[in-house]
């Protein structure tokens, strides 16, 4: 019996388990499967085969399924990615040695890039000076390799430290990673927190956050401005609960963001370009910029969906897909269209709903809902995609360029892209 002559339904069902070089080689056959593998429909319906973490996307003539199926879940990135070439990618780009493998979810440090891939396998590039990538040295890593010894559910990078979720929600960590003494202590190799498990980590500056299984918040690490939420600015060297429940918890430079179980936004650390969106005016005139801090969270009047933290600046995403920015604006990170700061959460003039918001140092990412990528903010290194090193105050998009998740690190973007164009 013939492939052709099976009914159409099982035949689908086979070239749909097919491997694509068996699949092309299947179109030198004869017409049928040439025509078959032209077909728009064929190649939607072998993605969300192929692709079980595939949203289900709604109809959209802009996509072109066949690019879906060879683009989606790769990993491509911007900006300076820590290799030590002395070469800013300008615009989107795959990182080497990571070309042709599907990812689940990535986390930028400071120029370093963490990745967890469909088998749940972690990968590391980038740099390596305090052994965030766990490697047993300090070497860079021009080419991505896999930690053998792990796999993982979650990542996050801070700035020169890597946190880790494992398949059993162990927590483990590496790099620049704890305090003792007001002194910063670095392991080259990942070590787990003993007696402890996490639904949630996140990785800031110089401090961690972490959500346990019972939905409490702790943090350890750096607290020089009160980021870890403990009432004072003593630093850290182990997990330390803050009293609170939530379900997110995101960490900036030096300061933190917490959303409870109730989407409350609470905040604390560092407010001295009013990054935390409370007002100046809640400090005596006699407190310095460099003296605004908050060392117990502090609720603000709305409720986000999510919220991202770069050095000093914060972009909050409500439930209708509106976004709102305060802080430092210097570089036009704040996407208001100008450079001045604010002191209170600001609504980001948009023409479209939002899917996701990331922060890096001095510039911002978003994706909408169409999976556009839009940039902007700094772009000293390459750090918005548009092909240049113009700075802007204004939201541009990232032309050929579909993501369906983004991390942002210090001067580099990591995009988990749906479809390219490049």
């Amino acid at each position: 019996m013939s492939l052709e002559s099976l009914p159409v339904e099982v035949l689908l069902e086979c070239l749909y388990r097919l491997p694509d070089e068996d699949l092309f080689r299947l179109r030198r056959v004869n017409q049928y499967f040439r025509d078959l593998l032209c077909d728009e429909y064929f190649w939607k319906s072998r993605c969300y085969f192929r692709f079980s973490l595939l949203p289900v996307i709604p109809s959209d003539e802009r996509l072109d399924w066949r690019k879906v199926h060879r683009d989606a879940f790769t990993l491509w990135g911007f900006g300076d990615f820590g290799l030590c070439d002395y070469i800013y990618r300008l615009i989107p780009c795959p990182y080497p040695g990571m070309n042709k493998i599907r990812f689940r979810q990535v986390a930028n440090g400071h120029n370093f890039t963490v990745a967890i891939d469909f088998d749940h396998r972690v990968w590391v590039i980038g740099n390596n000076t305090w052994g965030q990538l766990g490697t047993a040295s300090s070497n860079n890593l021009q080419q991505a390799v896999v930690l053998k010894h792990l796999r993982a559910i979650e990542v996050a990078a801070g700035n020169r430290h890597t946190v880790i979720r494992d398949l059993d929600n162990n927590v483990w960590v590496a790099g620049c990673t704890y305090y003792d003494q007001d002194q910063p202590r670095q392991l080259h190799r990942f070590r787990m927190i003993e007696g402890f498990q996490a639904k949630a980590i996140e990785a800031g500056g110089h401090h961690t956050l972490l959500i346990d299984l019972n939905d409490e918040v702790y943090s350890y690490g750096s607290n020089v401005h009160g980021q870890l939420g403990l009432g004072d600015t003593e630093s850290r060297n182990s997990p330390t609960p803050l009293g609170m429940k939530a379900k997110r918890v995101v960490a900036g430079e030096e300061f933190s963001a917490i959303i409870d179980l109730e989407n409350r936004l609470w905040v604390c650390g560092w407010n001295k370009f009013g990054q935390l969106g409370l007002s100046f005016s809640r400090y005596p005139p006699f407190i310095t910029p460099n003296n605004r801090i908050e060392t117990i969270p502090v609720a603000l009047d709305i409720e986000v969906k999510a919220v991202a933290c770069g050095i000093d600046h914060m972009v909050l995403m409500d439930f209708e897909g509106k976004v709102w920015s305060c802080g430092n604006n210097n570089m036009g990170q704040l996407c208001l269209g100008h450079s001045q700061n604010t002191d209170r959460p600001t609504k980001v003039d948009l023409q479209f709903e939002v899917k996701q918001i990331s922060t890096g140092a001095l510039f911002t990412v978003l994706i909408d809902e169409d999976y556009r990528v839009w940039t902007a903010g700094t772009n000293y290194f390459g750090t918005l995609g548009q092909g240049d090193s113009h700075h802007r105050a204004k939201l541009q998009m990232i032309k050929g360029m579909r993501a369906l998740s983004v991390s942002t690190g210090h001067t580099h973007s990591s995009l988990i892209v749906l479809q390219t164009d490049y």
